[in-house]
């Protein structure tokens, strides 16, 4: 919000529209001058650097932690000598860079990635919802406390059912 308010504090409503992306820059530069565009270009460049590499990472994890727990084939357990699951980071980065140079070719490569991922992180939620509606509606997790059982039950139906529309709603 502090944003929003420091940004038509300073400029107005037509030249904010005319803004290029990132838009803040423009408006710190009106502010501080051509230092304020270096300055919030850098801050965006380190944070989606930051952001790629914390994905990356967590993707590697995930792949790490299922060779683990023999979900995934044993080659994702390999450890270089700074002990980090060098398989599961190469795998992940190679699948990064092959979608990025798809979004390359693509026409509305933007919206297609928005529309890709809201679409794929719907699914997890439906499923994690789906299971605490089986869990409560069998009662498997209630042996001896079943104080909560009726209000999980409702919670996990209303979770599932909001899941299942937002999922028909993103097509």
């Amino acid at each position: 919000m502090l944003v929003t308010l420091l940004s038509y504090g300073v400029l107005l409503r037509p030249e904010l529209a005319g803004l290029r992306q990132p838009s803040m820059a423009g408006v710190l530069e009106a502010v501080v001058g051509p230092l304020g565009r270096v300055f919030i270009s850098v801050g965006l460049i380190v944070s989606v650097l930051g952001a790629y590499l914390s994905w990356s990472l967590l993707a590697a994890e995930v792949l790490f932690s299922a060779a683990k727990h023999q979900s995934m084939p044993k080659v994702f357990m390999t450890e270089n000598k700074h002990d980090v699951p060098s398989a599961a980071v190469w795998l992940t980065n190679i699948t990064i860079q092959v979608f990025l140079i798809l979004m390359l070719f693509s026409q509305y490569a933007f919206q297609l990635a928005i529309e890709l991922t809201s679409s794929l992180t719907i699914i997890p939620y439906l499923l994690v919802a789906a299971y605490g509606l089986k869990l409560a509606w069998t009662g498997e997790t209630y042996e001896t406390d079943k104080r909560d059982h009726r209000k999980d039950l409702t919670f996990a139906l209303l979770a599932t059912l909001y899941a299942l529309l937002m999922l028909y709603a993103g097509g």
